[in-house]
């Protein structure tokens, strides 16, 4: 105990002097035993304090770094995805120009197929001539036939006469044997015509029996993507249609046309016509519907539907999918489009509503900066804005919603048909 108070007396006196100069004069200063204590104490703490900081600033900058490779792993990640599009949407572009080529070919087919007919229709009006020299010269046949069995009986008077008449006889014979054998030549050039034209009808069929199959085969998959969105396709069709001052009325009195030459063909090529008009109206339809996400990076943080609110703790309905992302995130709009609001929108705060025609429109919430104005015209992915956290919100995410005539529905099943699409 003596020695541990020897080495505090020699660390810490009772009375310490401290000399200080300012001012050009010197002033004694005394410190008693607990200011040296306390002064000692600070001195240590400020050291502990300083070592602390820079361990945590050491460990900050190691977090930071991490996560810098995190980002530049998902921009590599956005940029094939970004690739995967373009080579999905040159996919389809080829789809198109191969389906286009085809229609041409039918179309030159049957324009070969109407030329045939021609030629054959002119052999049967060349045939029926021939018959009805033939008729007429088996008709003069029998008459010279009736003709000498009369001079028979004056064979003796008019012998020179039924010599001639004979010889005459006889170039008839010769005259209608030479065209009976033309009638034949004709017959068998037109059956072989006949087979021709039957082939070549066979094979137009089966092109156009392949192409109709690819159309429905597209047309379906087309519409089962949109039946993931849960979706009314035949009244979104009509609406676009009427849009387009179109319609989809069809009618009048009937014509039937079974009987005619290809009339099997010509129905045919009606019918993929139609089906590749509905093609084009589903192709038109998915590009005025909002089927991709509004962010490039997000994770989805509250669904559509009945959830606990985040402020009451009380069971509510969520009307639209909330996305984080990292903060100020471009948020792009999902289809074309025009502005119908932009503004603070209380829960809200600032949003943007677009309106898509058809009855579909789309919103945006709690954005930190917009770049729109009401009435403007906006393209596919065009910028709205960038992910905030005003209104009522808990932090920064975007609020996203779909409406259509009014209704809310989840993004979460158009986001999905959207991904099929791109992945196709």
């Amino acid at each position: 105990m003596s020695a541990a108070r020897k080495l505090l007396d020699r660390l810490f006196p009772e009375q310490r002097e401290l000399i200080v100069r300012a001012s050009g004069s010197v002033r004694y200063a005394r410190l008693n035993r607990p200011l040296q204590i306390g002064a000692v104490v600070l001195a240590a703490s400020a050291i502990v304090w300083a070592t602390v900081a820079t361990v945590q600033f050491t460990a900050h900058n190691s977090i930071v770094s991490e996560r810098d490779d995190v980002i530049a792993q998902l921009r590599d990640e956005n940029a094939r995805y970004t690739y995967e599009l373009a080579e999905a949407r040159e996919r389809v572009e080829m789809q198109r120009r191969s389906l286009k080529s085809t229609q041409q070919t039918t179309v030159d087919m049957e324009t070969a197929n109407h030329s045939l007919q021609r030629d054959i229709e002119a052999l049967r009006g060349a045939r029926d001539e021939q018959q009805e020299r033939a008729d007429t010269l088996a008709l003069a046949y029998l008459s010279e036939v009736e003709a000498i069995a009369r001079l028979s009986e004056e064979a003796k008077m008019l012998t020179r006469t039924r010599d001639e008449l004979r010889r005459q006889v006889a170039d008839r014979d010769r005259e209608l044997a030479a065209t009976q054998e033309t009638r034949l030549i004709l017959d068998a050039e037109l059956a072989d015509l006949s087979e021709r034209l039957a082939t070549l009808e066979t094979a137009q069929l089966g092109i156009v029996s392949r192409l109709g199959e690819t159309v429905n085969q597209s047309g379906e998959a087309l519409r089962k993507t949109l039946d993931l969105a849960g979706l009314d396709v035949d009244r979104l069709l009509d609406r676009m249609a009427r849009a387009a001052g179109e319609g989809r009325g069809i009618g009048g009195p009937l014509l039937a046309i079974e009987d005619a030459p290809g009339a099997g063909l010509a129905q045919q090529i009606a019918t993929v016509e139609r089906r590749v008009d509905d093609l084009q109206s589903l192709q038109a339809l998915m590009e005025r519907l909002p089927l991709a996400a509004p962010l490039d990076e997000y994770r989805v943080t509250s669904n559509f539907g009945r959830r606990i609110d985040p402020f009451t703790r009380k069971l509510a309905f969520h009307s639209g999918t909330d996305m984080a992302s990292r903060r100020r995130a471009p948020v792009r709009v999902t289809s074309p489009g025009v502005v119908t609001f932009v503004g603070w929108k209380g829960g809200f705060g600032k949003m943007v509503e677009v309106d898509h025609g058809l009855g579909v429109r789309t919103r945006y919430g709690h954005l930190s900066t917009i770049f729109l104005k009401r009435g403007q015209k906006v393209d596919f992915r065009e910028k709205v804005g960038l992910v905030g956290s005003t209104g009522r919100s808990s932090g920064e995410h975007l609020h996203y919603e779909i409406l259509i005539d009014g209704r809310h529905n989840d993004p979460a099943n158009f986001i999905k048909a959207g991904q099929y699409v791109f992945k196709n």
